[in-house]
């Protein structure tokens, strides 16, 4: 099978344009020079539904943006028939990401079975093995929730009473 890269310039990847740039003011952890670079999405297939405002990438999915690296079985990009994003979803055997923290203090790092964003909300969702490193502090559990907005986490076990919690947060260290 052939892999399907999106090129953004032709008029029917138009809605799938529109998504991708709305994401990315969203994400509080950008570096403020990933906005400015191309968005490169790549997937086995791409089905762009205009009328309901979806657009579903499936089989090996990496998007890059700047030092932004998003992998997913399959990830779906939600407007809602508008020009705004307002969810964002990724799937997979962990779906990743990986981004530059502004001012050199690190990456942030997100892998977990079944992601969830929801743009206006700045709220983030984690399920199925989750975890979630912000500069030096890790989290991980069956479930975390991050209020990007507030930087609030809310790690808890599945609801199958799976699996712990777990914090490990290094305090920062004199430099020599």
């Amino acid at each position: 099978m052939r892999r399907t890269q999106a090129v953004f310039q032709q008029p029917a990847n138009r809605l799938a344009l529109v998504c991708v740039l709305l994401v990315q003011p969203a994400l509080a952890w950008a570096l403020k020079q990933d906005s400015q670079q191309p968005i490169n999405i790549v997937s086995d297939r791409l089905e762009l539904d205009e009328k309901r405002g979806r657009a579903v990438y499936i089989g090996a999915v990496t998007m890059t943006q700047g030092s932004i690296v998003l992998k997913a079985d399959r990830l779906v990009l939600v407007t809602g028939g508008t020009d705004q994003v307002q969810q964002i979803i990724a799937e997979g055997a962990p779906s990743t990401f990986h981004q530059n923290i502004d001012k050199g203090k690190g990456q942030t790092e997100a892998r977990a079975r079944h992601m969830e964003y929801w743009t206006e909300r700045k709220w983030l969702l984690l399920e199925g093995d989750a975890f979630l490193k912000h500069g030096r502090h890790q989290f991980s559990g069956e479930v975390l929730e991050y209020d990007v907005g507030r930087e609030v986490v809310q790690a808890r076990k599945g609801s199958e009473d799976k699996g712990r919690v777990r914090i490990v947060i290094d305090p920062e260290r004199a430099k020599p």
